[in-house]
């Protein structure tokens, strides 16, 4: 939709997908959205045209919470916070996903709650609950 709440725009009733919107990249060609897996409760993550066209499944189906998501500002990588239930204990992790090959890198064994990469992509910050 416009800036001003005109013009809005159905982009996806693929019940399926039940998606919640997560960010759009910063070239502007992609919107980065979550699907919540009910039966397990986990998260996917999808990116599509702004268009609602060439939906793709980025994270396989399991049982992983997935957090807050940021694109790298030259829109080829995300970031993201991960967290899944093993043995009764939660682990966490810090995920990089090149868009392109698929490829996904878990960068850090800690539980963050937000990850951000910085205005030249050299770096990226995350927040932890020290309370944890």
């Amino acid at each position: 939709m416009d800036d001003d709440g005109s013009n809005q725009t159905l982009l996806t009733e693929d019940e399926k997908l039940q998606p919640y919107p997560d960010c759009w990249s910063p070239d502007g060609k992609h919107i980065l959205f979550k699907r919540r897996i009910r039966n397990i409760g986990g998260h996917v993550l999808f990116l599509m045209n702004p268009d609602g066209t060439n939906i793709r499944q980025l994270t396989p189906d399991d049982d992983r919470y997935i957090g807050i998501c940021s694109f790298s500002p030259d829109s080829k990588s995300i970031v993201f916070d991960t967290r899944i239930q093993i043995d009764d204990k939660e682990k966490g992790g810090i995920n990089v996903l090149n868009i392109e090959t698929g490829k996904m890198e878990k960068i850090a064994d800690i539980s963050a709650n937000f990850c951000d990469w910085s205005p030249d992509g050299e770096h990226i910050v995350e927040w932890v609950d020290v309370d944890q």
